[in-house]
């Protein structure tokens, strides 16, 4: 697996099975991470019984990442207790070296 390369090699030299164990069964910060923002009670949108909105943060940067991301968001979505889908808003930022236009045709399906 480490090839000719003596760089790999000395990387990999103290390389256990519970190091990678341990690296692979963690997730990431900003994959699908759920966070709660508190909601003020005066909120604009006339629901006073939600108490904190759900943030889901994520890096998906290339049109495989974008497209597991509307799937998860897909799987969340269910029905909320009123019978009504849940609806979200979302912020994209991008370097301009991505494929922009495929990045956006995975988002406009969850849309």
């Amino acid at each position: 697996m480490q090839g000719d390369d003596p760089q790999i090699a000395k990387l990999c030299q103290n390389l256990t099975p519970e190091i990678i164990q341990r690296g692979t069964s963690v997730r990431p910060p900003c994959r699908f991470e759920k966070v709660l923002v508190p909601l003020h009670e005066n909120d604009s949108d006339n629901n006073n019984d939600k108490k904190a909105l759900t943030v889901i943060l994520d890096v998906a940067h290339n049109p495989p990442a974008m497209e597991y991301l509307v799937h998860k968001l897909r799987q969340e979505r269910g029905t909320s207790e009123s019978g009504t889908r849940p609806q979200y808003r979302m912020v994209v930022g991008m370097s301009n070296d991505k494929d922009l236009k495929l990045c956006w045709q995975a988002v406009q399906q969850a849309v």
